[in-house]
């Protein structure tokens, strides 16, 4: 990549910069480009690419419906010992954007 292509992106991005600048980013750019080129190479096309590090076999989406196991407890049970509630659920104090400080 040249000093032109330099100059280029710093204008797309308007950013100024020194032309002793735009001299070593051209060289360290070719040498990261270089290095991408190389990993390129190395990528057979046989290799499946991956959206996850875990196996396919390990993800799945667990939808089920919320329940009390273990307990003869109602839902209405449970909140009737709650402090404060607005509708079925449980008020707590903010934590974040808390204006007064």
């Amino acid at each position: 990549m040249g000093v032109g292509e330099v100059e280029r992106i710093t204008t797309l991005a308007k950013i100024e910069l020194p032309i002793e600048k735009r001299t070593k980013y051209s060289r360290q750019l070719d040498e990261i480009l270089g290095y991408v080129s190389t990993v390129n190479k190395l990528i057979s096309d046989k290799a499946k690419p991956h959206s996850s590090s875990m196996p396919s076999r390990a993800i799945s989406n667990v939808c089920r419906e919320d329940r009390i196991s273990g307990t003869d407890c109602t839902v209405e049970d449970l909140l009737a010992n709650v402090p404060e509630l607005e509708g079925t659920n449980i008020k707590v104090p903010a934590v974040l954007g808390d204006d007064n400080g």
